[in-house]
């Protein structure tokens, strides 16, 4: 089992596209069509699919909706995409009166999507559809165009998923603006490489991109969100890596996790287990992050990170001991616990050979592995926060009587050592303790992607200017 993110295939599209612009093979009008449709549909996917806001679908409110409408006549739309009207028409390049008649005559094909009407992308294809690059095709344009659509294919299956992640402004707007840094750095190489007839459109293009990276607004040279994207995928045979090992253990206690936390009446055995789970996790992470050869310096030195595992595995802790004797009378799944076991065993091998500095250990592909476990125990804690204070409201947690405070009520019940529920009175600290240890996972998710070994996106890589 291994883990591809959203962040893992544009740092591999950054990689393809400085070997791109060092090629001198001739480009052909194909080549760059299927480039043109499938980086317009990554910016699709990004900026508009599964967001059903109206106001967030305003272009002249968002600005990554206003470069994404803004896109110089997309030559294919993505299968599944529906239009506003107002939209439909400027891909058309009618007026929206000639719009209202071609929809009133029954000549164009609209649907109703709650209050809004909306033209399919079927309606609106003037041109026989345009088929995706060929994984096997070995020509650098065409190994960007499968990236592209390969993160095309996460973030919308992403967004179409029960929980999907969902990215901040800043964080979407940086990577519309490191999307189009790229399909500018592939435009003006295309210009420079095909054949006279056919720059027309890949000039439109890179004029189209460098204007709009000049609109949107320059954020951190990171997009830690696109981490949390990703996809897993199973092999046929066992892992025999160690860091495959961990990718399937994180992968398989993530799930379990989920499962677990649906349950009616969820464990407290199982919640504090998510807690000490974590806990390890953090503890191997802070290990390999200060002590592999090489990491520090790839990355300006860690200690913000470092202080941020120690603090949240802390806070982690009194979160775990705030639960301490308290249970809701039911008991972890076996599922649940067979996938802890195993995430238990493999973090402990890989502390293990990291203390001995294992040559089979890869730091950097462990450490990456590390980072996206860390995002996942920040997912889990999140979807745990709110199950410690639901379960004491509900009257849920119970403990020996004879650990609570004493009261009359309570006198026979420790007497003969029964168990009493729980009262808010008993366990004042308990909200407040997981809601503070999940804003630490939260945070420190977002800044241990920063000590990742991995190289950003720099727009004068290849000499793009913003707004030129």
């Amino acid at each position: 089992m291994s883990s591809t993110s959203a962040m893992d295939l544009l740092v591999r599209a950054d990689r393809l596209t400085r070997e791109l612009c060092a090629s001198t093979h001739e480009i052909s009008a194909a080549q760059w069509e299927k480039f043109d449709v499938t980086l317009y549909r990554a910016l699709y996917e990004l900026v508009k699919a599964g967001r059903a806001d109206p106001a967030y679908a305003s272009a002249h409110r968002n600005p990554c909706m206003s470069a994404l409408s803004a896109y110089p006549a997309p030559l294919d739309l993505p299968a599944d995409a529906a239009f506003s009207v107002d939209q439909a028409a400027g891909y058309l390049e009618l007026s929206r009166d000639r719009m209202n008649r071609k929809i009133r005559s029954g000549r164009l094909r609209v649907v109703r999507e709650g209050d809004h009407t909306v033209v399919p992308s079927s309606s609106l294809r003037r041109a026989p559809q345009i088929a995706p690059a060929e994984p096997t095709d070995p020509s650098p344009i065409a190994r960007l165009s499968t990236t592209l659509g390969g993160f095309a294919d996460l973030v919308s299956t992403n967004n179409r998923g029960t929980h999907p992640v969902t990215l901040e402004d800043p964080v979407l707007a940086d990577t519309v603006r490191h999307l189009l840094t790229l399909g500018a750095a592939a435009a003006r190489h295309t210009v420079r490489h095909s054949p006279i007839d056919a720059v027309d459109r890949p000039l439109r293009i890179a004029r189209y991109a460098s204007t709009q990276i000049g609109r949107l607004e320059a954020g951190p040279r990171r997009i830690d969100s696109m981490d949390r994207i990703a996809a897993t995928v199973l092999h046929v045979k066992a892992p025999t890596t160690i860091d495959q090992r961990l990718d399937a253990a994180l992968h398989g206690w993530r799930l379990a996790a989920h499962r677990e936390l649906q349950r009616l009446v969820p464990s407290t055995q199982a919640l504090g287990a998510i807690a000490s789970q974590g806990i390890r996790l953090y503890a191997v992470t802070h290990q390999l992050l200060r002590s592999a050869p090489g990491l520090e310096a790839a990355d300006g030195g860690p200690e913000d990170a470092l202080r941020q595992l120690r603090d949240t595995g802390s806070a982690l802790r009194k979160a775990e001991l705030s639960l301490a004797g308290l249970t809701s009378l039911t008991t972890p799944s076996h599922d649940f616990v067979t996938a802890s076991r195993e995430l238990f065993s493999t973090l402990q091998q890989v502390r293990e050979m990291a203390s001995t500095q294992d040559a089979s250990l890869d730091p950097r592909t462990t450490m990456a592995s590390l980072a996206h476990g860390c995002a996942g125990a920040a997912d889990v804690l999140t979807a745990a926060r709110g199950l410690p204070s639901a379960l004491l409201h509900c009257e849920l947690l119970f403990a020996p009587a004879r650990t609570l405070a004493c009261g009359a009520e309570r006198l026979e019940a420790r007497r003969k050592g029964k168990f009493v529920i729980v009262t808010l009175e008993d366990a004042q600290d308990l909200g407040w303790q997981w809601d503070r240890a999940v804003r630490s996972a939260q945070q420190l998710a977002r800044a241990i992607g920063q000590h990742v070994p991995q190289r950003d996106l720099v727009d004068r890589d290849y000499g793009i200017e913003p707004g030129r």
